[in-house]
């Protein structure tokens, strides 16, 4: 069997929609906070259990029967989520699961100014000393999240982002769940830590090329301070460990850490995974028919 945690959030419900594409539906063990919101899976045979990363037991009631746990990684301050996260890990030993797959990012070095670097990097080695097999899914960063990055360049003409010359590698959550669906239903892949993105890195210069060619207009990249990012993302009042988080990943751009471009996601697939150009052009012609 094959427990899950996170089905009713994006990736993890994309993954358990794959899995039931590829194993028979009582195969599937889907953890979640809030069991009445994963009615949809519990419809299609899956089996849905209550687990709580900072409930231990809770966990381990969820995993019994798994083999293999597909771990992804939660969203808290730090200090919360290496604990949650080695919660999780000793509840997959502790029920007796033999694999874990966990989501980390791409350079899980705590030496990164990206803050949440240290803890994936904390995550990967607390698996490793579990005695556990494993495999790392380093994801790039979510196209979906590519709007956050760029604002609204149709209007202002210009993405504001300080980025130097730094390059970002991205991935599509629908090709990552699919890939993880891949991954544990397959064998190959014990002790594996794989680059997950589309085989191209992207300077913010590229974005905007990108985003002009849809837009059929120019669109300029402006490299501003850190600073100005900063202060924009404390007045949409977002938390402190998520203003900090950007203004680091912005700082590990600029040093060349996040642009490590891979053909894994490709391989695993065995296909071309959806890439920047598509993704944009699909968002502006849903923009264009919303409007």
């Amino acid at each position: 069997m094959i427990a899950i945690t996170g089905g009713n959030g994006h990736l993890g419900r994309a993954t358990a929609l794959q899995l039931l594409q590829r194993v028979d539906a009582h195969q599937l063990i889907v953890s979640v906070r809030e069991p009445e919101k994963a009615s949809e899976l519990a419809s299609r045979g899956a089996t849905v259990r209550h687990g709580d990363f900072n409930d231990l037991d809770s966990l381990v009631r969820a995993f019994q029967g798994a083999e293999k746990v597909l771990i992804i990684s939660g969203d808290a301050p730090n200090e919360v989520r290496i604990k949650q996260h080695r919660t999780a890990v000793d509840a997959a030993r502790q029920a007796g699961a033999k694999h874990v797959v966990y989501t980390s990012i791409l350079d899980p070095d705590p030496a990164s100014p990206f803050t949440f670097a240290a803890i994936h990097a904390d995550t990967e080695q607390y698996i490793i000393e579990s005695g556990l097999t494993y495999t790392f899914f380093r994801n790039g960063w979510y196209l979906e999240t590519l709007p956050l990055l760029i604002g609204n360049p149709a209007e202002s003409k210009a993405i504001y982002f300080p980025a130097g010359n730094g390059r970002l590698v991205f991935a599509g959550r629908d090709d990552i769940a699919e890939a993880l669906a891949v991954v544990l239903t397959t064998d190959g892949h014990d002790n594996q830590a794989y680059d997950i993105n589309t085989g191209e890195s992207h300077s913010f210069t590229d974005i905007a090329t990108v985003v002009g060619q849809q837009l059929e207009e120019a669109i300029t990249y402006v490299d501003i301070p850190g600073a100005a990012l900063e202060e924009g993302l404390q007045k949409g009042n977002l938390p402190d460990f998520l203003v900090k988080a950007m203004v680091g990943m912005t700082e590990a751009l600029k040093q060349h850490r996040l642009e490590k471009a891979s053909a894994t996601l490709a391989t695993l697939l065995g296909r071309q995974p959806k890439g920047l150009t598509q993704y944009v052009s699909e968002q502006m012609r849903a923009n264009q028919v919303r409007a």
